[in-house]
């Protein structure tokens, strides 16, 4: 198979269960419009002091920031990597699992945005979450569709078979969309970290 056919494979295969990524998308968007509204009425100054701000400054950049761009792609695409390949696996397990970091990573993805922009600014949440999350929230709710799939694909007749043929045609998708995806992602992230963070 060519590339192009490769390609063309994955977006049929993503056509075929829009239905699935438009109810996650719907759902991880109304999560997080949610918990914006919620956060932003409730959510306090997480730091008492100036000092409190600079020691969590200091242990962010000791223990999730690298010395360099290298350092920190490797580390963040490894991650999500992991992440997006969780998501996809425990599909067959639990179908709840997969919808279960749909909300979790709307709820995160609320909280971060409006501490940043209470503890930092409007300036800095925006560059620091929006330009790698354009990449990286897609790629986890095509992975999350994907383990839902797969866990559909157990309740039909022909179990086996359809298990099967879900794990395929996930890792088709996953190597020819959710990989350039976190791949572009974790440049921009890494870049990102590197200017905000020294």
């Amino acid at each position: 198979m060519t590339i192009k056919g490769y390609y063309h494979q994955s977006f049929e295969i993503i056509k075929r269960n829009k239905k699935i990524i438009l109810a996650l998308t719907a759902l991880y968007i109304l999560v997080l419009v949610s918990g914006l509204i919620y956060n932003s009425m409730t959510y306090t100054n997480s730091f008492s002091s100036e000092d409190a701000k600079q020691a969590y400054d200091e242990f962010f950049k000791t223990t999730m920031v690298k010395d360099t761009f290298i350092g920190n792609f490797i580390y963040i695409f490894s991650h999500n990597i992991i992440a997006s390949l969780f998501r996809i696996v425990t599909g067959s397990v639990l179908g709840i699992i997969p919808v279960f970091y749909i909300i979790s990573g709307g709820i995160s993805s609320s909280y971060s945005l409006v501490s940043s922009v209470i503890d930092k600014g409007v300036y800095y949440a925006l560059w620091s979450f929006l330009p790698h999350s354009l990449f990286e929230i897609p790629a986890f709710i095509l992975s999350s569709s994907l383990g839902l799939m797969i866990f559909i694909s157990v309740l039909k007749k022909d179990r086996i078979k359809n298990v099967i043929r879900a794990y395929k045609e996930s890792l088709i998708v996953f190597t020819s969309v959710i990989l350039p995806l976190l791949f572009i992602a974790a440049i921009i992230e890494a870049v990102v970290i590197l200017i905000y963070s020294f």
